[in-house]
């Protein structure tokens, strides 16, 4: 992290956003917060922790710093249910593993799925991967038919990854319905029926 080691030393707030960091095999590039008086990590609780409707997060760094965020938070920017859900799951380390073993587990298995029906699928350490569908169907024609049956992949008109869609990880049963969808979208795209 040269980056962040060139904010740290010029003094300025470097924050890391790890929302996905425990989803991969490695550290990452972890800030340690408690060394420097500017570093600030940031994670989300929707991924690793499974809470992702609760919209919740948390940050460490050095006591000024979270001073700082705590004078221009919003007074009530996280209500009870979310703020009882984020503790019980702190306080459950065994809910956490099992909670990165599943997600890892469905992301392995939709990429060798999605491998072996011929799509280009980038490695991932993310609660998503980025796939290229076999030609001659588009990603954006994947996109629209996979939409239209209620399923939700993401598509960007960007040349960078016009090609490509972002699958998010869900369990197991939408892993399912989404590899039974691409399947028939799949043979009638080889049927010429788009």
């Amino acid at each position: 992290a040269p980056i962040l080691a060139d904010l740290l030393g010029a003094g300025q707030v470097a924050g890391d956003g790890e929302g996905e960091a425990a989803l991969a095999d490695t550290d990452g590039t972890r800030v340690a917060a408690d060394d420097s008086r500017n570093a600030l990590v940031v994670r989300t609780m929707s991924k690793s922790f499974s809470l992702a409707g609760l919209r919740i997060g948390f940050a460490f760094g050095h006591r000024a710093l979270i001073a700082g965020l705590m004078k221009v938070k919003d007074s009530y920017n996280v209500n009870r249910l979310s703020q009882a859900a984020a503790l019980a799951v702190l306080n459950d380390p065994d809910y956490f593993r099992a909670c990165i073993a599943c997600v890892k587990a469905t992301r392995d298995r939709l990429r060798a799925a999605l491998i072996a029906l011929g799509f280009s699928v980038f490695p991932s350490a993310a609660n998503f991967l980025l796939a290229r569908p076999p030609r001659p169907l588009t990603a954006k024609k994947l996109y629209e038919t996979l939409r239209a049956r209620q399923i939700l992949v993401r598509w960007w008109n960007d040349p960078r990854v016009r090609n490509h869609v972002r699958i998010s990880i869900g369990t197991d049963d939408e892993t399912d319905k989404l590899l039974a969808a691409i399947r028939e979208i799949l043979a009638q795209n080889k049927e010429g029926r788009f």
